[in-house]
């Protein structure tokens, strides 16, 4: 039941991220930076305190993502772009995994004994078992709202385009679970390349 409510979380979180693209791409510049400066000054304030409920630490993650995701998809006009995006993404995830990880294993530890909760407001977390459990790291949010903009700017707007970096979300969550945390970017960047080399072989015939 625990699984199957991880895994319901992430698609819902995954599709509002996917919506919510949808919306920020009607702003105009001048509301955009004003609406992303603002919610950038209430999360390095909630991060300072470490003191809102759940619900909201996530909503604001959720926001902050989604702004931030389409700030780094203001670099990314073409096809190329948008796999080189990827690749960079993936490897740089990786590359933190590697050399961060003993960074990322005392966050972790702190959080599970309750003596920091900073991990909380870095990532969605829900009630579970009667504690806190991160589900998906801000990081991850901020790449898959880039790559849905992204997608969205270059015309890719089936339900694909929406399935394949979920798709890469998912398989690095259930690797995960049986490895006790893994990189999820190398994933959701390599299933969206797939899907977009994929595209690209149906244009072409």
């Amino acid at each position: 039941m625990k699984i199957v409510l991880i895994f319901g979380i992430i698609i819902l979180v995954t599709f509002l991220i996917y919506k919510g693209t949808r919306y920020v791409s009607r702003f105009t510049r001048p509301w955009f930076w004003s609406i992303l400066v603002a919610m950038l000054v209430i999360y390095s304030i909630m991060l300072w305190l470490q003191m809102s409920p759940w619900l909201i630490s996530d909503t604001i993650v959720m926001i902050v993502a989604l702004l931030v995701g389409y700030t780094f998809s203001l670099t990314i006009s073409s096809f190329s772009a948008l796999i080189g995006f990827c690749i960079a993404a993936g490897i740089a995830d990786l590359i933190s995994f590697i050399f961060s990880s003993g960074l990322t294993s005392k966050i972790i530890n702190d959080y599970e004994h309750g003596h920091n909760l900073l991990l909380q407001y870095l990532s969605i977390t829900i009630p579970l078992s009667g504690r806190m459990v991160p589900i998906v790291g801000i990081g991850d949010l901020i790449i898959i709202g880039s790559i849905y903009v992204s997608l969205n700017k270059l015309g890719y707007n089936d339900w694909f385009s929406f399935l394949s970096p979920l798709i890469g979300l998912l398989m690095a969550l259930c690797i995960g679970l049986l490895v006790n945390g893994i990189f999820a970017l190398p994933f959701i960047c390599g299933t969206t390349i797939i899907y977009l080399l994929l595209k690209s072989k149906t244009h072409l015939k």
